[in-house]
């Protein structure tokens, strides 16, 4: 049985704890609900504030607590990765310090094969909202140096992405031998370029040396004296004209 005129409290607490009371008769609930209805805040980008487990319809007649919550709103952040994979990062404004500290980990050291960058920097903090974050990864250019076998030198620039193509260029420099020279490196080149600066591959040539013959040459004395010989006879006889 209800009294007329018999009170009841409802309690509000704030999110920061406070208490306010809400004094109230069967025929002044529904003006005081809305008085406590009015307690909760907007929501923000920062929080969404609700009642903990919710508000009648009515305000029961019995004293009673109602207590308002509020609850971090949660972003996402997609981090783009250097090899082309996508990583997701939940944050909110209790911890966006710490998740941009995860975030900016993402991005990996520099190598002796790529550098790597923000496509667009980092904030300085994380704004309330979704956000993609791209990493980008650009290949650390070499130079090496051709010494030719004219003495001239020439620059080929490569990088981890080229250099096989590079190496085949280099090797294309070394003349074709010929009759007058044959041509080598002064250290074999490598197998593959070596990602440093600094690096010279030199080109020889050495004459080719004629050939050597092993013939014997024949040689025949003969004497020449003018005078003819003497006439001899038969069986070997010499005979003296006028005797």
């Amino acid at each position: 049985i209800v009294k007329a005129g018999e009170k009841y409290t409802a309690t509000v607490v704030s999110i920061d704890g406070q208490e306010t009371k809400f004094e109230f008769t069967v025929d002044t609930r529904a003006a005081k609900l809305a008085e406590i209805v009015a307690m909760k805040p907007a929501d923000t980008a920062e929080y969404v504030y609700t009642w903990q487990n919710g508000l009648p319809a009515e305000l029961p007649l019995q004293n009673a607590t109602y207590a308002i919550i509020k609850t971090p709103v949660e972003y996402t952040a997609t981090i783009a990765k250097a090899d082309g994979t996508q990583a997701e990062v939940k944050f909110n404004v209790e911890n966006k310090a710490e998740k941009l500290a995860e975030i900016t980990n993402m991005k990996p050291a520099d190598g002796a094969d790529y550098t790597y960058a923000w496509a667009t920097a980092l904030p300085e903090t994380l704004a309330l909202e979704n956000a993609t974050f791209t990493v980008t990864k650009t290949p650390v250019e070499y130079t090496a140096t051709v010494v030719k076998a004219d003495g001239t030198s020439v620059e080929v620039e490569y990088t981890v992405e080229n250099r096989a193509d590079k190496l085949e260029e280099i090797a294309a420099m070394r003349p074709r031998n010929d009759s007058d020279y044959t041509y080598g490196w002064s250290s074999a080149l490598p197998v593959e370029l070596p990602l440093e600066n600094g690096k010279v591959y030199t080109v020889t040539k050495t004459p080719v040396q004629p050939a050597t013959s092993d013939s014997s040459t024949e040689s025949t004395t003969s004497s020449d004296t003018g005078s003819a010989p003497a006439p001899t006879g038969c069986f070997g006889s010499t005979f003296s004209l006028g005797s």
